[in-house]
């Protein structure tokens, strides 16, 4: 389904997403749809502090097309954890995320966004000189 910014990362084409919070009262429809937009503004969150607006639409094109590498596919998978464990019980796994950067800055040649990215600039560290 199109969103404003373009598709999620996420699936949220399906009622998968709703299932995959366990059990829910009421129409599975009307949780999809309150899910859904939920899971856009969390992965729009992620995008500005962790993963970058520009990998993030990278990964939602690839997604639909089905062409990700085994390495995007990796990131997918930890943007939906993050995503359903926020949904679930709140705050993002900082930790986690910090990990999935960390995979991210290893792998240069797979995140060229990324490394390109004003995102990218907030993990770099600091260069003291004497």
């Amino acid at each position: 389904m199109l969103t404003p910014n373009g598709f999620a990362v996420v699936n949220t084409s399906n009622l998968a997403l709703v299932d995959s919070l366990g059990t829910v009262q009421g129409s599975r429809w009307e949780k999809y749809l309150e899910l859904r937009s939920q899971v856009i503004d969390l992965e729009t969150s992620l995008a500005e502090e962790w993963f970058s607006p520009e990998l993030m639409s990278a990964l939602r094109s690839e997604n639909l097309r089905g062409d990700l590498t085994e390495k995007r596919k990796e990131i997918v998978k930890q943007v939906k954890a993050q995503a359903v464990g926020y949904l679930r019980s709140g705050p993002f796994n900082s930790r986690r995320l910090a990990d999935t950067v960390n995979y991210i800055r290893l792998n240069e040649s797979d995140f060229v966004k990324w490394h390109k990215s004003e995102t990218a600039k907030l993990f770099a560290p600091p260069i003291f000189r004497n």
